[in-house]
């Protein structure tokens, strides 16, 4: 089965989690989208915005290059400034992962940041165990970091350049770890392209023309 959660965004309510609907699995993260034959083990609801279906149905109808395999990625990792490395971090015990404390007084209800977390809601090792290891569980706490998605790890990947189109690194190197994994890019530069591969098929977004440039 593809693991249809390196496709989310765990940052983002709407895209978080993969979901099912009708026979078919997905997930988002706003820009790029992946369906594939529905996979029991999802069991996220289908609240999200965005209707894979149309999207690539549109992008079916439009002018597009033939397919061909993802080109390389080239790309560094670097260990992950949030969780140090460890890939987790644990939920604060103070705030309960809030981030601020709220107290009431006889006029008026007060929301403080939380001193222990700095407001974060989340801490790294040695410091929730400085702060509370003498009086609760560590590993009651323990969550899997959102930023490295529990490798420990980030990679940055060098923009990519296919039929005229610019595409983050990531999402192609993502691409070419599926199964026979190839990609149709639109004609138009600023298009919705299609990417298939055994089991589904996708639609990435470019990147537009003079952004970040």
């Amino acid at each position: 089965m593809i693991d249809l959660t390196k496709f989310c965004d765990l940052g983002r309510e709407h895209f978080k989690e993969p979901w099912s609907y009708g026979e078919h699995s997905f997930a988002t993260d706003g820009r790029i989208a992946v369906r594939t034959q529905r996979d029991q083990s999802v069991s996220g609801k289908e609240l999200h915005r965005i209707n894979i279906n149309s999207i690539i149905q549109e992008a079916e109808s439009k002018p597009r290059h033939d397919w061909a395999t993802p080109p390389l990625a080239i790309g560094n990792t670097y260990k992950c400034a949030r969780c140090k490395g460890e890939g987790c971090v644990y939920e604060c015990a103070e705030c309960n992962g809030l981030g601020e404390l709220t107290f009431q007084t006889s006029f008026n209800t007060y929301n403080i940041e939380c001193e222990s977390c700095c407001g974060r809601g989340r801490m790294i090792r040695d410091a929730w165990l400085n702060t509370f290891g003498a009086f609760h569980n560590l590993i009651k706490f323990k969550l899997e970091c959102d930023m490295c998605c529990g490798t420990g790890v980030i990679a940055e990947y060098d923009r990519v350049k296919i039929h005229g189109c610019t595409f983050a690194g990531k999402y192609i190197s993502l691409i070419g770890e599926l199964p026979a994994a190839q990609i149709s890019v639109s004609e138009d530069s600023i298009g919705i392209s299609l990417f298939r591969f055994d089991g589904g098929v996708g639609a990435l977004m470019p990147i537009m023309p003079g952004y970040g440039e």
